[in-house]
């Protein structure tokens, strides 16, 4: 809890508070002293005028305290607070706060709030068509800057392009594949009626499908 009256010996070093600051700061900085501030048990912050004209209103607040029964003051910190009549920015308000009728026009685009179920539902979306993760990214940020739909940017056209040339590739191997098993069906029911016909084995277009088979080269 803060003590209400200044310690004694702390709030008299008004001369080693005012050789701290102007030591940190610049003797130029340093305007005149405008009082003490108890801040607890033997510690005491002073208080002096910023003559910075950028720091109109501000003061540089230079804390001393010293040690139960001592009498010699040490030094904490020096730094720049804003007075009662300090210049200061205004409160920031979210971007979303601050629009106002007539600060969009045609073609003005928003961002989408960190929570908008949109993002969630594209995901999920591209993942079920088979998508990694990784690849939803372009439809996510077409959403985020205000589009209406994530498929509607150059990002994710080219994904979309992207992944067709795959399904194309994986299409044309399954298709060499299914006509290499039906040839050997055929050759399997001539030689189980009777008819005979050589014998052979899946060449390597009937080899088993793998991971790195099905990727575009």
């Amino acid at each position: 809890m803060r003590s209400r009256t200044p310690d004694r010996l702390c709030a008299e070093a008004v001369d080693v508070a005012l050789t701290v600051t102007q030591e940190a700061v610049g003797a130029h900085s340093v305007g005149e002293h405008l009082g003490v501030v108890a801040e607890g048990d033997r510690v005491v912050t002073h208080l002096f005028a910023c003559k910075e004209p950028a720091y109109r209103g501000w003061q540089w607040a230079t804390t001393l305290t010293r040690a139960s029964r001592a009498k010699a003051v040490t030094i904490d910190e020096t730094v720049l607070l804003p007075g009662p009549d300090a210049v200061l920015a205004p409160e920031w308000v979210p971007w979303n706060e601050r629009l106002r009728p007539g600060d969009m026009g045609p073609g003005d685009l928003l961002p989408t709030d960190a929570d908008d179920l949109r993002l969630l539902r594209q995901i999920q979306t591209l993942q079920a068509f088979g998508f990694e993760l990784e690849e939803t990214r372009p439809f996510v940020d077409c959403l985020r800057a205000g589009h209406s739909a994530g498929d509607t940017c150059a990002a994710s056209l080219a994904v979309y392009r992207r992944k067709l040339a795959e399904l194309d590739a994986m299409v044309a191997r399954l298709r060499s594949v299914r006509a290499e098993v039906a040839s050997q069906l055929v050759r399997a029911e001539l030689e189980a009626a009777g008819e005979g016909g050589p014998m052979c084995e899946l060449g390597a277009v009937g080899a088993p499908l793998t991971g790195e088979e099905t990727r575009t080269p």
